[in-house]
């Protein structure tokens, strides 16, 4: 048999931009642009797709026409762009921009999120110097860190896990200290507008029956004149409620202190928490249906469930 040297050689272009069209290739028919250096292909669809990118400093363009530093087209993942990655970073969905992007997660695998530590704002109304008003700084979490006070005047700022605690020491004087045990969690005061980096942080944790994720404050106006104080509070929430239930789909706001075997949790937007409840099987309806004398009958089984 004498040597075979058919050469196999696609459609092709040397004109830069050029692509092909449907009525240029056949299904499957490939076609190269030698100027761009770029490669496609007909699909059954009766699309043109683009095989691979050229001179674009290394970029990858999908299938589809899409251009970005890396677009993966891996079902669902298409909207990718990773200019650069760090070992153990995860991919985070960018609403702005409609891209999922690479960041940089915890030890503990949740994903950072800044915004979790924008100062949150509390304003009295106009007090005397020398007056206290009460006020709830709320969406702190259960607990956290303490990491940067900020007042518009001078004051006299304290923060407490309880609202039992705040009336309990609100005779006491500037300058003394409170009691051990006394749910004061921190207290500040300044000389006018002023910040005050809490460093090294404080922990708190709110201990209010029922509470929601807020702590309690005292704010007394110290200024020499009357004012109405405002007092920004910078935290890191570390186990959630308000805002910050938690960031593994709210699992972190659990109250169940004593469950049954087969109770499942449900959500009480009320209390703000899940809670346990018992699950009624459709074997065990079927029966309270089948010895049931009557629909009164019934709702009484049901009822007593």
């Amino acid at each position: 048999m004498s040597t075979l040297n058919a050469r196999i050689k696609p459609k092709k272009s040397s004109t830069a931009g050029e692509t092909p069209v449907a009525a240029d290739l056949e299904v499957a028919e490939i076609a190269v642009n030698t100027a761009d250096g770029k490669l496609f292909v007909k699909h059954t669809d009766n699309s043109i797709k683009e095989i691979s990118g050229g001179s674009s400093g290394g970029a990858v363009n999908s299938v589809n026409g899409q251009t970005g530093t890396v677009v993966l087209e891996l079902t669902d993942l298409d909207d990718v762009t990773v200019s650069s990655a760090t070992d153990g970073d995860a991919l985070v969905w960018d609403s702005a921009a409609q891209v999922w992007g690479a960041a940089a997660v915890s030890s503990g695998g949740i994903v950072q999120d800044t915004a979790r530590t924008n100062p949150l704002s509390v304003t009295t109304s106009s007090l005397a110097d020398n007056a206290h008003q009460f006020k709830t700084l709320a969406n702190t979490a259960r607990s956290g860190q303490f990491i940067k006070i900020e007042t518009s005047h001078a004051a006299r700022v304290i923060y407490y896990s309880t609202t039992a605690a705040r009336t309990a020491d609100v005779a006491r004087a500037q300058g003394t200290s409170p009691a051990t045990s006394s749910g004061v969690l921190l207290e500040v005061i300044t000389t006018g507008a002023e910040t005050i980096e809490v460093t090294p942080a404080i922990l708190y944790q709110n201990s209010e029956p029922g509470g929601q994720g807020e702590l309690y404050m005292s704010i007394t106006n110290i200024s020499g004149g009357a004012a109405a104080i405002e007092v920004k509070t910078t935290v890191v929430p570390i186990e959630g409620r308000g805002i910050y239930q938690s960031e593994l789909d709210n699992l972190l706001d659990v109250n169940a202190g004593s469950v049954s075997h087969g109770q499942a949790l449900y959500y009480d937007s009320t209390s703000g928490d899940w809670e346990p409840f018992d699950v009624i099987s459709v074997s065990s309806l079927k029966t309270l249906v089948a010895t049931s004398t009557d629909f009164a009958d019934f709702k009484t089984k049901v009822a007593a469930l």
